[in-house]
């Protein structure tokens, strides 16, 4: 999560993109990840730029901004890792054979 006011963005960019590779080694690349920007509320002192945000789109991170204060928003950050998690758990799903049934 990052505040969409904080100056510090790029150092945190940093950090959440080393991060990332130290998930990536020990967890392997397929794990749901999302980026969350905090306080859309304070858009008025906005501090990350929305080109900021798109250079981590780039690494197929999901980023989803919004007010962690309301609800809705909260819904939508969960709403995306259980679209996540549910799409993986669909591509790993094997259909078990079905045994033919032979008529007499």
């Amino acid at each position: 999560m990052y505040d969409i006011t904080n100056c510090s963005y790029n150092q945190d960019c940093k950090h959440i993109l080393t991060l990332l590779d130290q998930i990536e080694t020990l967890c392997g690349h397929d794990k749901p990840i999302v980026l969350v920007g905090n306080k859309l509320d304070l858009e008025q002192r906005r501090y990350v730029s929305k080109q900021d945000v798109e250079e981590l789109v780039k690494y197929s991170i999901p980023v989803v901004e919004g007010c962690m204060k309301q609800q809705e928003d909260r819904k939508v950050v969960l709403d995306t890792i259980i679209k996540m998690v549910l799409a993986k758990r669909k591509q790993e799903y094997v259909a078990p054979n079905k045994k033919k049934c032979n008529m007499m």
